[in-house]
């Protein structure tokens, strides 16, 4: 199955707000059930599935690595499987304002974040979707604009 990615509202039939019940019956019992130090729960299935993370017993993240098994895509382009550079070229026509955060580069129009895409970093790949009601989004206003400045890795 290909995991697509829709802004801000999830990957595939996996939707924002939707509860753990919700994701654990279509996708089974995690692995791991975690909570995180900010009091949220995160669902671990394998690093070859993405994680899932609750607040207020509704789905607001979603964590994917590139030992994904299946191709994670947005607008047909599989963000994994294509060069670092096409990506963000690709991602900033749909988002040019994009915001930097702790190593994270944060489309807010897209509700999607990137790390290891853009600063050589290939073994640090990560990629996070978030919904609306996501801590991100009350930090915008503080984080860095680089959308102009950013220039990918060859």
């Amino acid at each position: 199955m290909t995991w697509v990615f829709k802004p801000y509202e999830g990957i595939s039939n996996i939707t924002f707000g939707q509860t753990r019940e919700d994701v654990e019956r279509m996708l089974g019992q995690p692995s791991k059930v975690k909570q995180t130090y900010t009091g949220k729960t995160r669902l671990e299935y394998s690093t070859s599935m993405p994680a899932f993370v609750f607040a207020d017993r509704m789905l607001i993240e979603i964590n994917l690595l590139p030992d994904i098994s299946e191709p994670f895509e947005y607008m047909g382009m599989n963000l994994f499987a294509t060069a670092e550079d096409a990506v963000l070229g690709g991602l900033m026509r749909y988002d040019p304002d994009i915001r930097e955060s702790n190593g994270f580069l944060i489309f807010f129009g897209l509700g999607l974040a990137l790390t290891g895409f853009h600063d050589g970093m290939r073994e640090q790949k990560a990629i996070t979707i978030f919904s609306h009601n996501h801590h991100w989004t009350e930090k915008r206003a503080i984080m860095r604009p680089v959308g102009h400045s950013l220039k990918a890795p060859r």
